[in-house]
């Protein structure tokens, strides 16, 4: 698997973990399997900035419903920006 993709998961179970879901919650959240799910945050499936950008929405939303804290959500997508410019910049160094 590509070390951009790697990223990305690990970006992905950054955020869940930040979130305090369990995989069992990201993946449902997601409409994932659960093994679907493990193998994406494992990086041993393709992932796309889109589709990881909207999974974190998603996971997110679940936050939210679960503790009843609202977010920021201008501040939490301008992370998410950070977060991928900063991956990209690395990669590109390397």
């Amino acid at each position: 698997m590509e070390r951009g993709n790697k990223a990305l998961a690990e970006l992905i179970k950054q955020r869940r973990t930040a979130f305090d879901l369990s995989q069992e919650e990201a993946a449902e959240s997601a409409g994932m399997s659960l093994r679907s799910y493990q193998y994406l945050e494992a990086g041993n499936t393709k992932i796309t900035m889109d589709k990881e950008v909207r999974l974190m929405r998603v996971m997110r939303k679940v936050y939210i419903k679960k503790t009843g804290f609202v977010l920021d959500e201008e501040k939490d997508n301008e992370s998410i920006a950070a977060a991928i410019k900063d991956l990209f910049l690395r990669l590109l160094k390397s």
